[in-house]
């Protein structure tokens, strides 16, 4: 997975970084955090998994987390007998059912979507995202 390449041949990360700026622009916290985010639209990444753990930094910088990110030595393939545990809803944790609409950019033409990312919960929550998930 860590030798996953970003095409860098043509500005996919301009296109994305529109792409946001046009859905959270009207957000009430996208102006507190969009620095935090505009960088990686604007400097060139070579590796997706790299990208993908600085976004990852950054969300928990601003959500205020303090967690120990530990990456694997090896891939591992899944077995054929392995069990996908994934759908099984641990109860000390919040169900997605569980979870309060909260007010997205859209609300007036479109219902809410839960899950949707972190992205929309930081602009739109701002310092109290870190509140939905407790």
């Amino acid at each position: 997975m860590n030798e996953v390449e970003i095409e860098n041949d043509f500005n996919w990360q301009k296109q994305h970084w529109e792409a946001i700026r046009s859905a959270y622009n009207s957000s009430p916290f996208f102006e507190h955090y969009q620095h935090y985010f505009e960088k990686f639209y604007q400097n060139e990444f070579n590796y997706l998994s790299e990208f993908n753990l600085e976004l990852i930094k950054v969300c928990l910088k601003i959500l205020k987390v303090e967690k120990e990110i530990r990456l694997s030595e090896t891939y591992v393939i899944s077995l054929a007998d392995d069990t996908d545990l994934r759908g099984i809803i641990n109860p000390k944790k919040k169900s997605e059912e569980n979870f309060k609409p909260y007010l997205q950019v859209f609300v007036s033409k479109f219902p809410f979507v839960s899950n949707l990312s972190v992205v929309d919960l930081l602009f739109n929550e701002g310092t109290k995202a870190i509140d939905y998930f407790l």
